[in-house]
């Protein structure tokens, strides 16, 4: 008998035979399938490039729009990144169509703050414009996505007309940023005041102006033309940006790559690296 246990030496030997048999087929069940895994990583990381270059290939190919900016428009330009050498000549432009209760909206605005000028050395400017998706500002819209939209278009408005295009863009920080506050419909002309240095009485006042209803309803007509029917839509140098990719980095890479090439600019290296290692 096999000392302490009761089992034959045969029967014993059998046994271990067929656990080291079992221990060979499992390893080389593990093996198998971390080499499936690296396969499949390697057939999805080449889908996701064909589907880039699919989404770039549709973004180059789409109809470029005649977008005409003014001294009127709501501009954010970012510092050209210091390994710029010779900057292109003229940033590449991104006008955003926005409403500031929109989740994807807010998202899309975090994204871009964060990665695209990363991604471009700073040679980008984005523009935004309004499009609330509520039918009490916007007559495009038929449905009332939004209730507090129009609202949000009259806070940032009237901060604009007491503190300039720098005003404009700290209240849209802010009330992206407390979006949650808007949806409730808890977002005060108070707080957005002391957020963002204004006087809140002037506020309140501005807020009830003719010229932020003339302004807005500037941004829908031009939307108009451009058969805008949601947000965020956005427009890279006049052609539209498929929304499954608007906040894909790998995608803004390719627009970059596009950006630097027509420009007759080289880009610098420490700039691919770096969007690379931020994705």
């Amino acid at each position: 008998m096999f000392a302490g246990f009761g089992y034959s030496v045969p029967f014993a030997l059998f046994a271990i035979t067929n656990l080291t048999l079992i221990s060979i087929v499992l390893l080389n069940y593990a093996l198998v399938n971390m080499l499936g895994l690296k396969t499949w990583r390697r057939t999805a990381e080449q889908a996701a490039e064909n589907y880039q270059k699919s989404m770039f290939a549709q973004w180059q190919s789409g109809r470029e729009y005649e977008i005409k900016l003014t001294d009127k428009d709501r501009v954010r330009t970012y510092p050209v990144s210091a390994s710029m050498i010779q900057p292109p000549p003229m940033p590449l432009t991104v006008v955003i169509y926005s409403d500031f209760e929109c989740p994807w909206c807010g998202k899309f605005a975090q994204f871009f703050e964060e990665q695209v000028p990363k991604i471009l050395g700073g040679s980008v400017r984005a523009v935004y414009r309004h499009f609330p998706l509520n039918p009490a500002c916007n007559p495009l819209i038929q449905k009332n996505v939004h209730p507090h939209a129009c609202e949000a278009v009259k806070l940032v408005e009237g901060v604009r007309a007491l503190a300039g295009n720098e005003g404009f863009w700290k209240a849209h920080d802010f009330v992206f940023r407390n979006q949650e506050s808007l949806e409730r419909g808890t977002l005060t002309p108070d707080e957005v005041a002391k957020a963002v240095g204004v006087d809140s009485a002037a506020l309140k006042e501005r807020m009830g102006s003719a010229e932020i209803d003339a302004a807005l309803q500037q941004d829908i007509n031009d939307a108009k033309s451009l058969d805008i029917n949601g947000t965020p839509a956005v427009y890279v140098e006049g052609r539209h940006v498929n929304s499954l990719v608007v906040m894909d980095a790998l995608f803004w890479k390719r627009i970059a790559d596009w950006y630097w090439e027509r420009a007759g600019v080289r880009r610098p290296a420490r700039l691919v690296n770096k969007a690379t290692d931020d994705q």
